[in-house]
């Protein structure tokens, strides 16, 4: 038997208010963080072309955000200190040319040649963890023992120049798309 009219109309004004004050946020918010998602995997890939740097590494200094019903924002944030290139080469390569370079001319790194440069083991500092907290890739800056510096591969440029574009061309293109999904979804289980 079918329900009286007023019944019906206060269960669709209910469903309605449910949709509007719950499921809007969260299929908005869902959207975000899936889009956001998708410019950290596209910027880490980009960044990993340019710079010869393996995208696990990149991983690691590339953060997200996730946005809620209550804060619909996300975030995409990045650190752009350099990367020691000692992270970049094989650890067993590393131990097997420890006090000397890669080749006769220095070290070979993420596509680039340090003429004059050196792997070092230095000491453990206890802030660094894992295998390549002591190996160090260095050169003298001039003919005497001292300065030198570590070698390092620089992000900054490549990533300060693709971050904003990438976000911008995944939002444009993408986000509209992906609410739409969010809304289709959530509008099914109100429509029993």
């Amino acid at each position: 038997m079918a329900q009286p009219l007023a019944k019906q109309i206060k269960s669709l004004e209910r469903k309605l208010k449910d949709y509007s004050e719950k499921e809007l946020p969260r299929a908005s918010a869902s959207a975000l963080n899936k889009i956001t998602g998708k410019v950290k995997t596209h910027l880490v890939r980009t960044v990993s072309k340019d710079v010869k740097v393996p995208t696990k590494i990149l991983n690691k200094q590339v953060f997200t955000s996730r946005a809620t019903t209550k804060s619909l924002r996300a975030y995409v944030k990045s650190y752009l200190r350099p990367i020691a290139a000692a992270r970049l080469l094989p650890f067993n390569m590393l131990v097997k040319n420890r006090t000397r370079g890669t080749n006769r001319r220095g070290v070979r790194v993420a596509g680039q040649q340090f003429d004059g440069a050196f792997i070092n083991v230095g000491m453990s500092s206890g802030r660094g963890t894992g295998k390549y907290s002591k190996f160090y890739i260095l050169r003298r800056l001039g003919k005497e023992r001292y300065p030198l510096e570590q070698i390092t591969i620089k992000i900054d440029e490549t990533v300060m120049n693709n971050q904003l574009p990438i976000a911008q061309r995944f939002m444009r293109e993408d986000f509209q798309r992906e609410l739409i999904r969010q809304l289709t979804y959530r509008i099914s289980k109100y429509a029993k």
